[in-house]
């Protein structure tokens, strides 16, 4: 991606392929859920778009207890936590750095790698019992599939951001010229 700048997939792939009956969005934020991921799909029959980075990403954790059908982890969590991230694929590398180098208050971040209709149960629970989310996801803002998906069926929408791209008029570039140029920073 990152050498082919924003048309190697586009920016509003997560919206678009959500709207296809039965598909999921596969978006892993790194290498470390591919073969549960894998053997998933192959059991269960399931038609995936999988939206991988072009190179290796640092495992940001495994693990064990997990439930894979669920389509998020949570890789940040701190006591007493009002304020929530929610991303997906590289995002979720950029927030877990930034927010562990220069939190200045607690937060938590999930990093959501299914993504389909509905939010399941056990995420719409977890996103509800937070006052603030912030969504961060390499995708134009105002037609944020994630934001969409996270927010879907919700009974008690929190204060909601969405970091993302304001501009359909993107020039070619490496991927941390475009964050450059939309002035995306987490920091």
């Amino acid at each position: 991606y990152d050498l082919s700048g924003p048309t190697h997939h586009c920016l509003e792939d997560i919206n678009i392929i959500r709207c296809l009956p039965r598909v999921m969005v596969h978006s892993p934020a790194d290498t470390g859920l591919f073969s549960t991921a894998f053997r998933y799909f192959m059991d269960n029959g399931s038609i995936v778009y999988h939206r991988f980075d072009s190179k290796p990403q640092t495992v940001l954790e495994i693990d064990e207890t997990n439930v894979f059908e669920d389509g998020f982890r949570q890789l940040l969590k701190e006591e007493g936590a009002r304020e929530l991230f929610v991303s997906t694929g590289y995002a979720s590398q950029v927030c877990f750095q930034n927010l562990k180098e220069h939190r200045k208050h607690p937060a938590d971040l999930i990093d959501v790698y299914l993504i389909g209709k509905y939010p399941g149960d056990r995420l719409k629970k977890t996103i509800e019992s937070y006052d603030k989310i912030t969504v961060v996801s390499e995708e134009f803002r105002y037609a944020s599939g994630l934001g969409t998906f996270i927010t879907a069926g919700l009974e008690n929408i929190p204060s909601l951001n969405i970091i993302g791209f304001d501009d359909y008029d993107i020039k070619l570039g490496g991927r941390k010229d475009i964050w450059a140029r939309a002035n995306i920073d987490i920091k």
